[in-house]
């Protein structure tokens, strides 16, 4: 959870209002949280060995394309999902609604990294979500139409960008399936790639294709110069410069 609030006089930038995203979303995940592939609170446990994985980041900086992903993105990495296990929200009765689940998820390989950023944890705890099917506080399997459901066994290409309250997040449209060697996409995936050109771009290549494509996008210039900043400051510094 992010205990530092940023203050400005001047009309709040980019950067403070996902911080105070980030605030809110800490505050009330013990509530609500965004039925995405990864959206949620991290484990309050220690991490130990383990990552932690707050979720997508959809809200908080672009990734539409490639450029986005080089510019915003940290590690490109292929997940393999290792176990799950259901965490009622707290202040649930059992009565129904939203149910969280811990999935744990092993590094099976880095395919992308930019040159400035931290080093993925081996292992990680990504919480995700999913609708409880009556009164026993069950979750039902769900699919999102931007996001995959996790399953135990399958492997996944996933973007991940280190955010300022020191939690992993993917960013949006960058869970992929991994099957078979290549980035293979649900329908509904499919359906979506049409409309996000960098999900259309990785689909059907291998991790090392993927790395390559990765390799020969230019990240945005302002981006490359504010790289020791956090993702959400660089996408406030591009955006800067850009203009009115």
């Amino acid at each position: 959870m992010i205990e530092r609030t940023v203050r400005r006089t001047a009309r709040p930038g980019i950067a403070e209002t996902a911080r105070r995203r980030l605030s809110a979303t800490a505050a009330l995940c013990s509530v609500v949280v965004v039925v995405t592939v990864a959206a949620g609170c991290t484990d309050p446990s220690p991490p130990g060995a383990w990552g932690e994985v707050r979720g997508t980041a959809s809200s908080l900086v672009p990734s539409a394309t490639l450029r986005d992903w080089v510019s915003y993105g940290d590690q490109l990495a292929v997940l393999r999902i290792t176990s799950e296990r259901p965490r009622p929200a707290a202040g649930r009765d059992g009565g129904g609604g939203l149910v969280l689940r811990q999935v744990g998820a092993l590094v099976d390989s880095v395919a992308w990294s930019r040159p400035e950023a931290e080093r993925l944890p081996e292992q990680l705890k990504i919480t995700t979500t999913e609708w409880a099917s009556g009164g026993d506080g069950r979750g039902a399997p769900t699919d999102d139409a931007s996001s995959p459901r996790l399953a135990v066994g399958g492997r996944y290409l996933v973007l991940l960008a280190r955010f300022p309250d020191g939690t992993w997040a993917a960013l949006a449209d960058t869970v992929l399936p991994y099957v078979d060697g290549h980035v293979r996409l649900t329908d509904r995936l499919a359906a979506r790639a049409a409309h996000v050109e960098a999900v259309d771009a990785v689909s059907g290549r291998t991790v090392e294709e993927v790395a390559r494509l990765l390799e020969r996008t230019a990240p945005y210039r302002v981006a490359v110069a504010k790289a020791s900043l956090d993702p959400i400051e660089r996408y406030e510094a591009v955006e800067g410069a850009r203009g009115p």
